[in-house]
């Protein structure tokens, strides 16, 4: 472990890294249909979302109960199989190797590891992340938040969480560490201020002037 190293960063995957909107409507239309939902999902299903997760996604698009872990398990197979690979936003791979030369940085998702991986791996940012922590490991979004401070012995005072949705801050106040929603993910920025992030930022490159 390098304790030179002072920050740690934490990005949310979906709609901060990758630019996945598209992706997962697929993968979650995909699904409905192998379970017999004929049920269309659209991107003001998930902004209607106050936690971005495919269980709570699959209620909101009219799933029935009895199918939920169905649907979650098709998705996340699917996912895993990188059946559709989705994009890394344009300038997130230059921020994240530049915050990498004094932080620790983590990525702590609703999404499952091995499809996290597998687009880290694509778009040349495997080494530059430290810690993957996705859906299959137990606990909330602000346990595991938790979880990475003590892991690298970082204080919440120079933690950051960088998410696109209302629980990612949420979640973030909850860790007690700094938040940063950004302007390019699933969230409109409207629905973001409600969860009064710490700080909001409408390119990745906004991110530098506030991790010093």
């Amino acid at each position: 472990m390098d304790n030179d190293l002072k920050y740690l960063i934490i990005f949310d995957y979906d709609g901060v890294i990758a630019d996945s909107l598209d992706t997962n409507l697929k993968i979650a239309a995909r699904a409905c249909q192998m379970i017999g939902c004929p049920v269309h999902p659209s991107q003001a299903d998930i902004e209607r979302l106050e936690n971005i997760a495919f269980e709570d996604f699959g209620r909101q698009i009219g799933v029935p109960e009895n199918k939920i872990l169905k649907f979650t398990e098709i998705v996340f197979d699917l996912l895993a199989q990188n059946a559709i690979s989705p994009p890394i936003f344009p300038g997130i791979k230059t921020v994240i190797q530049k915050l990498r030369r004094k932080s620790h940085l983590a990525v702590i998702t609703t999404n499952v590891t091995i499809a996290v991986n597998q687009v880290l791996e694509s778009g040349g940012l495997c080494h530059d992340i430290d810690l993957v922590m996705g859906a299959e490991q137990n606990g909330s979004k602000s346990e595991k938040i938790c979880q990475a401070m003590a892991a690298f012995n970082v204080s919440s005072r120079f933690t950051y969480m960088i998410g696109d949705a209302v629980s990612d801050i949420r979640e973030a106040h909850k860790a007690g560490v700094n938040s940063i929603a950004v302007n390019w993910g699933y969230h409109p920025k409207e629905k973001l201020l409600q969860a009064s992030p710490g700080h909001m930022v409408n390119a990745p490159e906004d991110i530098m002037a506030i991790v010093r």
